[in-house]
């Protein structure tokens, strides 16, 4: 491996990169502007060591009477025997980054199904989901060490977390140099291999508080069929999916144990989101930022597969299709059958997709059928088009667009292709714009009014005024930061 060669653009690129990570002033909650180097560092100093401040002393009496005692003596005699060498080479071989989503994720997926797919009915329900990001930077050791013996772990082991847990010290780099370091008085460290089981036993707390609940009947989940069990959580590694009875009294007792579970964990399960995610998902040269609908993607996989089905007729795996599902006809109009698999289900949503932009191309005219295939296409004699038999029923437009068709004079068979192609826009010009992907995504901000304006911020309810406060004299709007504030 060879480093960057010692030259003058390396150094320009050098000193370049330092200037722009360089923060040259800030704001601080009273809306004073702060630019020497010193006042920008205690600014982060603060903000850090409030982050990291622990919440003084709370009430746990109604959150820990939901937690029951689970740990045996055999399991305390097991954590707490001599870690060997051995256990932890084959705890690390375990490890594995590319895990499939759990049944928990399924049952998720089922939930939304329901609740799309149903019309009528007296009962309301809905779902809710808790953004937990960030959440592990505001667990309280005290609570998660209270859990800890709740569980009947034995305390040498929990002394042992606790003080894996709170050993703690951070250092604030700031534009290149170290300013500040000071120690944490709560969280769970983001990367350490121990966080996310702690973080896990925490968030157990809240599930076992709504389950009772559940039980005693003070609240309702969903359920998907008259004797099927009833659904009200999934917890996934930063959210929580709830699915309730959206009667208001519910949504009251839901309320409150959100705010008994948050004030004790120290917790908080809110965001502000600026553009919806349907929005974002849309094609850059839409006006989105392109972020891929997995939803869409996967039908689209599907399509493909459907397409290779198509192209490929005589692979072995269409063959055994063929043989179960479309034996005495073709592919285009098999049914899905009554014992249709999984797979084939899903192949026909792909076929579905791939049918409704796929249109045929013109080559003996054998095989299309003028009124019920997209053609757009034709009546061949001798390799030319003949109209004459339909120009009683077709206009004029019609006939020109028909006549527009290129035949093709081999004599090849008819065959489907995907005529949709790409297009550009204003959102090409401003993606294609020669500049760093910031200064791209803040042009896109600005045209779908989505910067953090003062003006959107009091349209949310998170601001006091609209104001400018640089000027004063007017809303801060997107119009007014970029081209008319002086």
């Amino acid at each position: 491996m060879h480093g960057d060669i010692n030259s003058k653009f390396f150094h320009a690129s050098v000193i370049h990169r330092r200037q722009r990570n360089k923060i040259l002033r800030i704001k601080q909650h009273d809306d004073l502007w702060i630019s020497d180097e010193e006042g920008i560092a205690n600014c982060f100093f603060q903000f850090y060591l409030d982050l990291f401040r622990h919440g003084g002393r709370r009430d746990f009496s109604k959150v820990l009477g939901y937690v029951i005692p689970v740990i045996t003596r055999d399991e305390n005699e097991a954590v707490l025997k001599e870690i060997t060498l051995l256990e932890v080479k084959e705890a690390t071989f375990q490890l594995d980054g590319l895990k499939a989503l759990g049944l928990d994720g399924f049952s998720a997926h089922e939930v939304f199904h329901y609740l799309r797919s149903k019309k009528k009915g007296s009962m309301f329900e809905y779902a809710l989901k808790m953004d937990m990001n960030k959440a592990s930077d505001r667990i309280e050791w005290d609570f998660l060490r209270e859990v800890l013996l709740k569980l009947d772990f034995h305390m040498r082991w929990v002394q042992i977390i606790m003080g894996c847990v709170s050993s703690v010290n951070f250092s604030l780099l700031l534009s290149g140099r170290n300013v500040a370091e000071f120690t944490l008085g709560r969280g769970l460290r983001q990367g350490d291999l121990l966080s996310p089981y702690l973080f896990i036993i925490i968030a157990d707390v809240f599930s076992l508080m709504i389950s009772c609940y559940i039980a005693n009947g003070d609240l309702r989940g969903v359920k998907l069929a008259r004797y099927g069990p009833t659904l009200s959580h999934c917890f996934f590694a930063d959210n929580a999916l709830l699915f309730m009875n959206s009667d208001l009294e519910d949504c009251l007792v839901l309320k409150s144990l959100i705010s008994y579970y948050c004030e004790a964990s120290g917790q908080e399960g809110s965001k502000l989101h600026w553009k919806a995610w349907h929005k974002l998902v849309v094609p850059k040269k839409d006006g989105g930022l392109g972020f891929k609908d997995f939803q869409k993607f996967k039908i689209a996989l599907l399509a493909k597969q459907a397409w290779r089905i198509l192209e490929n007729p005589d692979d072995l795996w269409v063959q055994v299709l063929k043989g179960s599902y479309f034996s005495n006809g073709d592919f285009l109009n098999a049914k899905k059958g009554y014992r249709a698999s999984w797979a084939w289900s899903s192949i026909l949503e792909g076929r579905n997709l791939l049918m409704n932009g796929a249109c045929s191309k013109i080559g003996n005219g054998e095989y299309v059928f003028i009124w019920k295939d997209k053609w757009v296409k034709e009546l061949i004699v001798d390799g030319a088009l003949d109209l004459s038999v339909i120009e009683d029923v077709i206009n004029p437009v019609e006939a020109k667009a028909i006549n527009s068709i290129a035949i093709r004079s081999n004599g090849s068979a008819d065959r489907l292709i995907w005529p949709l192609c790409k297009d550009g826009s204003l959102w090409k010009a401003i993606w294609g714009v020669n500049a760093v992907p910031k200064v791209k995504s803040f042009l896109w901000m600005a045209c779908v009014r989505a910067l953090l304006t003062c003006e959107a911020l009091y349209r949310r309810k998170c601001a006091p005024s609209p104001a400018c406060h640089i000027c004063g004299l007017e809303e801060e709007t997107d119009e007014h930061v970029i081209l008319l504030c002086d």
